[in-house]
């Protein structure tokens, strides 16, 4: 059974493009536009992993982090932060919050594979 991915991102193009590198890898992916959505489809779906834009709409990524952490059905889902912003005090932040691993933008989809396989083991 394929693992689950859930994409937290508000730009369709960066979701839809790791997105489609993912289904390719043979992964099963969710996609969420803003922080609200994201939240509940993760309660709902209890992914294998999430990918987390950290600057939505709405429910910032980080606050997300923090409400997920707190459910217990969704307290150890690896979450990824995937963010625009690259200051050492960001990825503190996101660390600090939850995520396993921080990745600043633009990002190579590849790449992204690469980091997040591990967690899917």
């Amino acid at each position: 059974m394929p693992k689950t991915i859930l994409i937290v991102e508000d730009h369709i193009d960066n979701r839809e493009l790791l997105a489609d590198q993912l289904e390719f890898s043979g992964y099963t992916v969710l996609q969420a536009e803003d922080g609200e959505n994201g939240e509940r489809l993760a309660m709902e779906e209890n992914p294998d992993l999430i990918i987390l834009d950290l600057s939505l709409p709405g429910k910032s990524g980080l606050d997300v982090v923090q409400t997920l952490r707190q459910g217990e059905n969704s307290r150890n889902i690896p979450i990824v932060a995937l963010t625009a912003h690259a200051k050492p005090e960001d990825e503190q932040k996101a660390l600090e919050a939850g995520c396993v691993v921080y990745i600043a933008k633009p990002v190579k989809p590849k790449d992204v594979l690469l980091k997040i396989e591990k967690f899917l083991r």
